[in-house]
Parts: structure tokens; sequence; C-alpha cells
């Protein structure tokens, strides 16, 4: 095999294992098979190398969406005001989109080695991120720990009854607690302070949408309840 012995400069396609000077047609390092005959069944050490980078590059691309996705899991779990986690989303674009179309490039390069583990997180990271930002589902998930109170509280409201100010309820801290002067029936729980700022419980016992006098932005938790922005 005195052919094989000749190879120079040339590299396994797998895992980029220097073929030179051997004496089989077998990778040493992963076992792939080549014919020094045939150059597409090796590599030269420029495309290897810039495979290799490309794949270094994703991988931090994956540590920086985990980053994110991990800073707007914990905005939207205590209930920041979505303007500004609309904000952070907006001026950190000018990162996360380059990153996010240099991710989904490499991802369907099958020669890049990289594991099948980062290309998945490379393509659900994203996902996960933009259905935070989009659908609120972690403070959503806050919400449903603390709606057993939250009812309680708002059907002392609608009963005419006065509270005490401020009430603490896990996380929230509820600065006022009245029926709405628009909305009759409609009670209103200001979670002003701690972590949540300038954002209001709506409930409806009727399932009454109260966006008409609700200006900027409303999500419905379901069960006669919004978290919007009051006007």
């Amino acid at each position: 095999m005195d052919a094989v012995a000749d190879i120079n400069e040339r590299f396994c396609l797998n895992c980029g294992h220097s073929l030179k000077g051997l004496s089989s047609t077998k990778c040493p390092e992963c076992g792939r098979e080549f014919d020094p005959h045939d150059a597409r069944t090796t590599d030269g050490r420029r495309r290897w190398l810039r495979d290799r980078t490309l794949a270094r590059a994703a991988q931090l691309v994956v540590w920086e969406f985990g980053v994110l996705a991990v800073v707007f899991f914990v905005l939207t779990l205590i209930g920041v005001d979505p303007i500004w986690v609309y904000i952070v989303t907006a001026t950190s674009s000018i990162v996360w989109v380059p990153s996010l179309l240099y991710m989904v490039g490499v991802i369907f390069m099958p020669k890049v080695p990289l594991d099948w583990r980062v290309r998945m997180c490379g393509l659900v990271l994203p996902i996960l991120i933009f259905s935070m930002v989009w659908t609120y589902w972690p403070f959503r998930i806050t919400f449903q720990f603390h709606r057993s109170r939250l009812n309680a509280i708002a059907q002392q409201v609608e009963a005419g009854q006065s509270l005490k100010m401020p009430l603490h309820v896990g996380m929230f801290e509820i600065r006022s607690a009245t029926q709405s002067s628009l909305q009759p029936g409609v009670s209103r729980l200001d979670v002003r302070g701690r972590w949540v700022s300038g954002t209001t419980l709506f409930h409806s016992p009727g399932n009454v949408n109260s966006w008409r006098y609700n200006k900027n932005w409303e999500i419905d938790l379901g069960g006669g309840w919004y978290y919007g922005y009051d006007d």
C-alpha cells in the first residue's frame, strides 16, 4: 500500500485526523475508510480548519442564545413590563439577528463537525426565546401559582370591600385594588413596585375584554384575568 503512504497533507473527512504516511485505508482515529487515489474521500487542511472554525463559532453562538434564553425567561417570569422586554429584544437584535442567520447556515452544513445536540440547541433556543417574547408564557406560569389568592382579592374588591394596602402575593406587591371607573364590575390590581413596574392585573367576572380602555398592550391570562398597561 505504498500509495497510501505517499498521501501528503490530506485529512479524514469525518474527524480531521492526518492521513499522511498510513499503511491502511482506514482513519486510525475514527475508522472512516478512504481511497488514497480519490481526493473526494479525504480533505485538505485548509477546508478542515475552516470547518473546525465554523464549528467553534457555532458553539459560541449557542452559548449566546442560551444566555439570552435565561435572561428573557427571568424577565418574563417575574412579570417585567413587556414594553421593556420588547426594548431589550430590539436593542439586542444587533447581536442576535446576525448570530441567528449564521447559526441557521452552519446547522445545515453537514461537513461542519458539530455535535447533534449543538445543532438541536441552535434551532430550539431561538424559537424558545421568541415564544417567551411573543406569548409571555413564563409569566402565565407565575400567575397560575397565585391565581387562587388573586381571585379572592378580586372578589373582595368586586363586593365593595376596602382592603389594606399594600398586599403581598408571592412576587406581586399590590399597591391598589379598586373597581374600574370605566367598566363597572371589573376590578383592577395595580402591581407597581418590587420587580413589576407600571402594570395592572384586570379581573372581569364576565370575561369582558378591557382592551378598549387599555391602549398599550394586554395579555389574556384566562379565567377573566388580563395583564396590561393601563392608560
